[in-house]
C-alpha cells in the first residue's frame, strides 16, 4: 500500500507534460528556478552568482501550488556562503495534504583568480498524503573556471540516492557564460548570457539560454528558453529595477503547460 502510495506521489508532484517522459523522479521542484532573475533567463543558475539576500514569490499555472523562496549568499574573502529556504504554498494545504519544502547550504571556496569550487547540500521533502511522503538528501558539486569575459563550470547536481526505490534527479551540468560592459559614467551598459546544459541519470537531456541587458546598473531586460529534462520547453521575460543594492525582479513564462506562470521578487544586493 505505501509503495503505490508513493509511486502516486512520484508522479503527482511532476506537474510538467514533459517530465512524465523521462520517468518518475521525487522532488522535480528543486528544479525549477525559484528566483526571478534566474527564471527570466531560460531557468540558467550554475553561474548566477550574486552576493545578496532575496525573496520570491512564484505561481505555476500548470499547479496548484505556487512558491515562497528566501535565497542569501555574501562572500568574505575567497569564501562564499549561500543558504536558500523554498516552500510550497498550496490553497487549503491542511485538507489536501500536499506539501513541499527544500531547505538548502553551500559553500564556495576561490583558489586562484582562475578557478573555484562549490559544493551544496539540500533536502528536500514532499507529500500528498500521511501514506505517501518521503524526504531526501542531495547535493551539487561544481568546478568553476574564471577568463577575462567568461566563466564555465562543471560537475553534477542534484546528486543523492534513491528515496524508497524512487530516483532524486541527479544530472552530470555544464555551463557556459560570458558578459562585457562598456561605457562609462552615467552611461554604462552591460550584457551578460548564459547557457546550462545538464544530462540527467533517468536519460534526459535539458539545456537553458539567457540573456540580460543591464543600463547604468539601473534597468535591466531579460529573456530566455529552456528545452528538454522536467520543466519542460518554454520561454521567459523579464525586467528588474536596481536602485542603492535594492532590486525588484519579475518574469513571465510561457510554453506549454507553464504558459501565464509569473515569478517576482524583492532583495538588496551587498
Amino acid at each position: 500500500m505505501k509503495r503505490t502510495a508513493l509511486t502516486l506521489l512520484a508522479t503527482a508532484l511532476i506537474q510538467f507534460g514533459a517530465a512524465a517522459q523521462v520517468e518518475s523522479v521525487l522532488f522535480p521542484f528543486m528544479e525549477f528556478s525559484h528566483d526571478a532573475v534566474r527564471a527570466a533567463m531560460g531557468g540558467v543558475s550554475l553561474l548566477q552568482d550574486r552576493n545578496d539576500v532575496a525573496l520570491s514569490y512564484q505561481n505555476w499555472s500548470a499547479s496548484s501550488t505556487s512558491y515562497a523562496n528566501l535565497d542569501a549568499a555574501a562572500t568574505f574573502g575567497a569564501l562564499t556562503l549561500k543558504a536558500g529556504v523554498t516552500a510550497g504554498i498550496i490553497a487549503d494545504a491542511e485538507a489536501s495534504g500536499i506539501s513541499e519544502k527544500m531547505i538548502s547550504i553551500g559553500a564556495g571556496y576561490r583558489f586562484s583568480r582562475m578557478l573555484a569550487a562549490e559544493v551544496k547540500g539540500r533536502y528536500c521533502s514532499a507529500g500528498c498524503s500521511p501514506d505517501a511522503s518521503a524526504s531526501g538528501f542531495n547535493a551539487d558539486a561544481l568546478l568553476k573556471g574564471f577568463f577575462k569575459d567568461a566563466r564555465v563550470a562543471l560537475g553534477v547536481t542534484g546528486l543523492g540516492p534513491r528515496v524508497q526505490g524512487f530516483r532524486q534527479p541527479s544530472a552530470l551540468a555544464f555551463a557556459g557564460a560570458c558578459g562585457k560592459e562598456f561605457g562609462e559614467g552615467t552611461d554604462t551598459h552591460s550584457i551578460e548570457a548564459e547557457i546550462d546544459v545538464k544530462y540527467y541519470l533517468v536519460g534526459a537531456v535539458a539545456a537553458s539560454a539567457g540573456v540580460e541587458y543591464c543600463y547604468n546598473r539601473l534597468l535591466s531586460v531579460r529573456a530566455g528558453a529552456h528545452a528538454g529534462g522536467i520543466t519542460g520547453t518554454h520561454a521567459s521575460v523579464g525586467l528588474g529595477l536596481s536602485l542603492k543594492g535594492f532590486h525588484i525582479d519579475g518574469c513571465y513564462l510561457a510554453g506549454g503547460q507553464i504558459t501565464n506562470s509569473f515569478c517576482i521578487g524583492l532583495g538588496y544586493r551587498f
